[in-house]
């Protein structure tokens, strides 16, 4: 399988190709029609169509992505012959869409689809995105009932909006993989994990407490201070006073520790056991300024309200 770029004798097979996909599953709309008609205006403005191509040369799937206003990119008339290949042409088509994008050093890449196509949507989370509203403004095609987001560069602090929609998708997978899990450490992991990927933060871990240090737990994002004792730096502060503390500009708070010159702001939360003792706490650091606010220190106060289960991590 070979994945190949737009070219003009490839056109009518991609418009084919989404004309056939769109009448098996919907209807073809105004929009559609406009999309088909303007492909080489497109592809001048900076959109690419990426096709994969069998052996003989024959389109199996198709992809394109186009830049949108404030350096967003949106991937759109995602189509593979006979709806479903088996053969993993739709993924790499979209993977290169994806990585097309970064090349362009996108912010955020956006997809606006159906609830039906559940092959796609596998693809869309597989790939990192996180469901967020659909702005029917932006998107008025009648099938687009479901959205998805991939924030590609931090260096753009999120809305209120945009975070509070990240928080209420991300909660409940993190519930998930907290329930019934007896090693807290593991735990810890998978929080990190899915909270580094879908803020986009500069590093994103937990301290676990030890006697009267901090001890590095697990954490995504570059090699960081392995110690803190406590009432030292943003999160052994955090962990004497046991509140959350958001610095809008981490060179502005007293004995702040520089594990890291990129880091910029920093939201420290305390880990409360059931018992009410403090176990741990999670540090999220960004490389820009006044990245965290209010909205921040309310969800992520719910998000370590899933380990108070854990008494200790050490």
């Amino acid at each position: 399988m070979e994945i190949v770029p737009f070219s003009p004798e490839l056109k009518n097979v991609f418009v084919e190709l989404n004309k056939a996909w769109i009448s098996a599953m919907f209807k073809i709309e105004p929009a559609d029609i406009e999309e088909f008609s303007l492909i080489e205006q497109a592809i001048e403005k900076g959109s690419q169509i990426f096709f994969a191509l069998d052996d003989n040369k024959n389109v199996l799937a198709c992809c394109m992505i186009r830049p949108c206003e404030n350096n967003e990119w949106e991937i759109l008339k995602f189509a593979a012959k006979g709806m479903s290949t088996g053969t993993g042409a739709g993924s790499a088509c979209f993977k290169a869409c994806v990585e097309y994008a970064k090349q362009k050093n996108a912010d955020k890449i956006i997809i606006v689809s159906n609830k039906k196509l559940s092959q796609a949507l596998h693809i869309y989370k597989k790939f990192g995105f996180t469901e967020v509203p659909v702005d029917k403004e932006k998107f008025p095609f009648e099938r687009g009932d479901i959205a998805f987001e991939l924030v590609l560069n931090s260096k753009r602090n999120m809305t209120k909006s945009e975070k509070i929609s990240v928080y209420e998708t991300v909660l409940p997978q993190i519930e998930s993989l907290v329930s019934g899990v007896e090693y807290g450490i593991s735990s810890l992991a998978n929080i990190a994990a899915v909270l580094h990927r879908n803020l986009g933060c500069f590093w994103t871990g937990f301290y676990v407490v030890d006697g009267d240090n901090l001890l590095l737990g697990p954490f995504q994002g570059d090699a960081a201070c392995i110690k803190i004792p406590k009432g030292k730096g943003v999160c052994g502060t955090s962990w004497q006073k046991g509140e959350t503390i958001v610095v809008e500009d981490v060179e502005q708070f007293p004995g702040h520790i520089a594990c890291s010159s990129l880091s910029k702001s920093e939201i420290v939360v305390p880990v409360f056991s059931a018992t009410g003792k403090i176990t741990a706490v999670l540090d999220i650091d960004s490389d820009c300024l006044a990245t965290f606010d209010d909205t921040d220190k309310l969800y992520l106060e719910k998000v370590v309200e899933v380990l108070k289960c854990y008494e200790s991590f050490v």
